[in-house]
């Protein structure tokens, strides 16, 4: 659990870098690359979070918060439960 809260933590910073570097505009989940990632091997841009698939919405936030540079980044833990990380 503990690599993939680093996962996350690892793709956060990688939308804010994208953010910082594209005036303010959100990555699509394409745009984020899983090649530096431990346990998560794909990033999806919708459905349900699994132990290996990390889904990045934008929109909201882990609060369900709407915003136009809202994001989470959602993925499962081994205990079944879910993680997420995001603006």
């Amino acid at each position: 659990d503990t690599a993939r809260k680093n996962d996350v933590s690892v793709l956060a910073t990688d939308v804010t870098s994208f953010m910082t570097e594209n005036r303010g505009q959100l990555p699509s989940a394409s745009d984020l690359s899983t090649s530096s990632l431990v346990q998560i091997a794909t990033i999806a841009g919708a459905g349900e979070p699994t132990i290996d698939t990390a889904v990045f919405s934008t929109g909201t936030n882990c609060d369900e918060v709407a915003s136009a540079r809202a994001y989470a980044i959602t993925v499962q833990l081994e205990s079944g439960s879910e993680y997420c990380l995001g603006s």
